[in-house]
């Protein structure tokens, strides 16, 4: 023989009082107001400021320019490395999945 059993009933109102606690006609968010964007006016420490980082900016890439041209150098050497070192990690990957298998 069955049990009575009055869980439909309980689950009815259990979900009864879940739905009445829920709101979805609350308030609405406004729309965000439009700005018009304002005219920043530099003063004289500002000047200052963005000269002395432009002119560090031309000093670096000078620096730079010049550290390249006098350290010119032949890449023959580099790429012969390069291409040992390639054909060295070559050789290592497939001992590598030699031992694997």
């Amino acid at each position: 023989m069955e049990r009575p059993s009055n869980l439909e009933k309980i689950r009815s109102e259990v979900e009864a009082l879940e739905d009445a606690e829920l709101n979805f006609e609350g308030p609405r968010a406004r729309p965000v107001p439009f700005f018009q964007p304002a005219e920043v006016k530099l003063n004289t420490a500002a000047v200052l400021r963005e000269d002395a980082l432009y002119k560090k900016r031309q000093q670096q890439e000078a620096r730079a320019l010049k550290a390249y041209e006098e350290e010119l150098r032949d890449m023959s050497e580099f790429e012969s490395w390069q291409t040992r070192m390639r054909a060295e990690d070559e050789e290592k990957r497939m001992e590598e999945i030699v031992l694997r298998y």
